[in-house]
Order: structure tokens, then C-alpha cells, then sequence
């Protein structure tokens, strides 16, 4: 969600600077948006580790056993690549597509938890 919009679509975050004087290019059809006015938004996702520390002295004094839970993309937040492939929304006689703005790809991976063992001594 990009600037303060509740809308279910990302917007492009807006750049300020020299190259960005004006929002559009007024008399360019070709280039009518000035895109150094903006940049892609980054794709939002949060990573987690956790680890446990368990001493094995049963073993050895120094042995422990080590637990390690890593998650990433925790919140499972998807982000949606832009439907470039489906970005036609009438054919070559006007009539509608069906596939008009069909979303086919993420960008980012789904939620993965990974979970580990090690034992040193």
C-alpha cells in the first residue's frame, strides 16, 4: 500500500529531485509521464530468527545442543508482480479481453519456516 492508500494495489513511490521538476512531460505523448518522478516500490517483507542454547554437559562441558527456528516472509505478505504478459485490455476490434490485468507472478517467495538441530562439543 503506497502512499497512505487502503487500496489493495501498490503505487509508485514518488521521487524528488532535480530531474523531477515537473510531474508530466506537457506536449510529449510518447513520454507523457516523467517517470524520474518515480521508482518501483520495494517489495515489503519481514525475516525472524530465533535460537535456544541448551547445554549437553552430560556429554562433554563445553557440548550444548542448538535449536534454531528461521522464518521468512513471516507475515506472508504477497507481492503482486505487475501484469505486464496481460496488460492489453481490448483486442485489435475493441472488444474486452479476457485476460485483461491478470496478475500470473509474485514477487516475492511465499512464507518458508526452516527449523534446525546442531550439536557441538
Amino acid at each position: 500500500m503506497g502512499e497512505n492508500s487502503s487500496g489493495s494495489y501498490d503505487v509508485p513511490d514518488r521521487v524528488v529531485g532535480p530531474a523531477c521538476t515537473h510531474l508530466i512531460n506537457a506536449g510529449n505523448p510518447s513520454h507523457y509521464i516523467n517517470l524520474a518522478c518515480y521508482s518501483f516500490p520495494v517489495p515489503a517483507k519481514l525475516d525472524y530468527s530465533v535460537n535456544r542454547n541448551i547445554p549437553m554437559r552430560f556429554i562433554s562441558e563445553t557440548a550444548r545442543l542448538q535449536f534454531r527456528a528461521e522464518m521468512f516472509n513471516l507475515v506472508n505478505r504477497t507481492n503482486f508482480e505487475p501484469p505486464l504478459p496481460n496488460n492489453s485490455l481490448y483486442n485489435t476490434k475493441g472488444a474486452p479481453l479476457a485476460t485483461a490485468g491478470i496478475i500470473t507472478s509474485t514477487a516475492t517467495t511465499s512464507r518458508q519456516i526452516q527449523l534446525a538441530l546442531r550439536l557441538s562439543w
